[in-house]
């Protein structure tokens, strides 16, 4: 039998519950003078309630950034303080049932579905305003000090039961923001409806709903194009008897089921009046949309596809602790070209682009729902003994891949280091998609504290041209963003 898990890997785990400011972290390298914006970071940072512990995907929002300004850098953190983080610090317990995590007393689940709302997925700059997003609510935070501010609803088309969707794009091309919300079908299917918003967060355009397969459905990411939004639905099923009995978390009550695809949804752009699935051949769940664009009579959509079922076990209170090398069973995950004929609603192209696994894509953002070539992945580290090494918290690689050649750069982070995904920042002026600057939020697992790292995008594989050394620990993150120009406030 393997060895448990080293310490170095428990660490993606641990909570931070201090909130920190350092006008002046240490640097090793140079700073490019060029750099100015934010780097920020969303993810969970308090893994528990009182005494009550949270999955890793139910923990406590928690935002950082780090500002470079003529070549220094700032940093600081705060927790999102949404009204679940706040009643259960008060509370001292878990109060609310989430999609990992049930109640502590077996009986406290009964007939309850989860509606926990941990504003720890993503992270996103919008209408002069930070936001910290998951399904259940985005939440503005100041963007100088990164206090909450309260919710975000897009002038109420976010309201009562309906999920928003948690990973929202700004449309380069209007700078209006992209999203859907979900209307829970209860015994009847789901019904999702894409919105476009402006930096007023008015809502300006509205599809027709599209009926999805069953209730509820695992709809996650999304993309666009001048004529259609995309997005994915997973080949799951939730039992609803189960969930509703409450002895198992809402996760372990979906049925998998074998020969079900995912399916691309699509949908006409603004008013929704066309809208069809297709499947994705050999692929059970697409988490990340890289991208999508038009090209003539033709749809394109790069995705992110797991042939099977994701491993989440792991991802409990305590199994991690247990945990020993190649316990999880996430399969790969692929980079996936889909090419749709419209017209005939039907998939006329599927195929792997490149020869790597990994996921959290990042694509530079004037980009987005035009053609692009290079998409930047995290991947799981060689030589890895993480649990899972295909689960995103454990991934210790940098890729950049070649969406026309498939040709991949590769930068290792080493088996005990945990990555991010990359954000690109652009360097002024330029004008290439690789004409700037990666940055990776990174933790060394054994000394257990957080750095930037910040890489040339041309030269990813020579490794980071510097180091911020932020001096506190954080837990993997979910998501991060680049915002060019935005200044966190320097001091308390």
């Amino acid at each position: 039998m393997s060895a448990p898990v080293s310490n170095a890997h428990h660490r993606v785990f641990q909570s931070q519950p201090d909130e920190f400011t350092n006008a002046s972290p240490r640097i090793h390298g140079t700073l490019p003078a060029e750099l100015r914006g934010t780097v920020l970071r969303n993810g969970p940072g308090l893994l528990a309630s009182g005494s009550d512990r949270l999955a890793f995907l139910d923990g406590h929002g928690y935002v950082a950034g780090v500002t470079f300004r003529d070549g220094t850098a700032s940093c600081r953190g705060r927790h999102v303080r949404t009204p679940e983080f706040r009643a259960e610090q008060a509370a001292g317990r878990l109060l609310v049932r989430r999609v990992f995590t049930n109640l502590p007393s077996r009986w406290a689940n009964l007939f309850k579905l989860p509606k926990g709302d941990s504003g720890n997925h993503d992270v996103y700059v919008f209408g002069g305003m930070i936001l910290a997003s998951s399904d259940q609510g985005h939440h503005a935070l100041d963007a100088g000090t990164l206090e909450t501010r309260g919710p975000e609803r897009y002038n109420g088309i976010h309201a009562g039961k309906r999920i928003l969707s948690p990973m929202p794009r700004v449309d380069p091309a209007t700078g209006g923001i992209v999203a859907y919300v979900i209307d829970p079908g209860g015994p009847k299917p789901d019904k999702v409806t894409f919105f476009e918003a402006d930096t007023r967060f008015q809502v300006t355009s509205r599809a027709a709903p599209h009926v999805l397969s069953s209730s509820p459905m695992l709809v996650h990411d999304l993309g666009f194009t001048p004529r259609y939004y995309v997005a994915t639905q997973a080949a799951a099923r939730l039992g609803l008897g189960a969930a509703l009995w409450g002895k198992k978390t809402l996760v372990e009550c979906f049925d998998w089921k074998k020969g079900f695809p995912a399916e691309l949804i699509v949908v006409s752009r603004p008013d929704g009046a066309r809208s069809f699935r297709v499947p994705i051949p050999n692929t059970t769940v697409a988490f990340h949309v890289i991208n999508a664009h038009d090209d003539g009579a033709h749809l394109v959509v790069y995705v992110l596809a797991y042939a099977g079922k994701p491993g989440f076990e792991l991802f409990a209170p305590g199994a991690f602790e247990a945990a020993r090398p190649g316990d999880g069973n996430t399969p790969p995950p692929r980079i996936l070209r889909l090419v749709v004929d419209p017209v005939a609603q039907r998939l006329v192209e599927h195929r792997v682009v490149g020869d790597v696994a990994g996921d959290l894509p990042e694509i530079r953002a004037d980009r987005v729902g035009q053609p692009n070539r290079l998409v930047w992945l995290g991947a799981p580290a060689v030589g890895s003994q993480a649990p899972d090494v295909n689960a995103f918290p454990w991934f210790g690689a940098i890729v950049g891949v070649n969406l026309e050649s498939g040709a991949v750069a590769r930068w290792d982070a080493g088996p005990t280091t945990h990555v991010s995904q990359a954000a690109f920042a652009p360097r002024p002026g330029g004008t290439e998609e690789d004409d700037g600057w990666l940055l990776v939020w990174a933790e060394e697992g054994t000394a257990g504290l957080c750095e930037v790292l910040v890489f040339d995008a041309k030269a990813l594989a020579a490794g980071p041209i510097a180091r911020v050394e932020l001096g506190v620990h954080l837990p993997a993150a979910s998501h991060i963003t680049w915002a060019s120009g935005l200044e966190l406030q320097r001091g308390a």
